[in-house]
C-alpha cells in the first residue's frame, strides 16, 4: 500500500483532479539592484527576486518587496558619494586590526 491515498469523485469538485502536494525542486533567491539614468534624474530599485523550479520542468518567478526610488540626478550625486564614503570608512576599520 503506497503513502498516496485515491479520492473518490462526486459532488461539483468531481472533475478536478486530487493530487498530493509537491514540494519545489528548488527556490532560488537573488537581491535586484536596478539602476536607470537619464539627464535629468535617477531612479533605483531595491528588492528580491525568487525563482521556483517545479519537477515538470516549468518555473515561477517572483518579485518581492521592490521600492523604487527616483531622484534628481543632483541627489543621486550626493547621495551616491556619500555611501561611496561609508563603505571606504567601514572597510578601512575593518582593515584596521585596533579595531576588531
Amino acid at each position: 500500500m503506497s503513502d498516496e491515498q485515491t479520492a473518490i469523485p462526486s459532488g461539483p469538485l468531481a472533475s478536478k483532479p486530487s493530487g498530493k502536494f509537491t514540494a519545489p525542486n528548488s527556490m532560488v533567491y537573488t537581491n535586484a539592484l536596478s539602476v536607470a539614468v537619464t539627464s535629468f534624474d535617477v531612479t533605483l530599485n531595491f528588492g528580491r527576486n525568487a525563482v521556483e523550479s517545479h519537477e515538470d520542468g516549468t518555473s515561477t518567478g517572483y518579485a518581492i518587496g521592490l521600492v523604487g526610488v527616483t531622484m534628481t540626478s543632483a541627489f543621486a550625486k550626493v547621495l551616491l558619494t556619500q555611501i561611496a564614503q561609508a563603505i571606504q570608512l567601514q572597510e578601512s576599520l575593518n582593515a584596521n586590526p585596533a579595531n576588531q
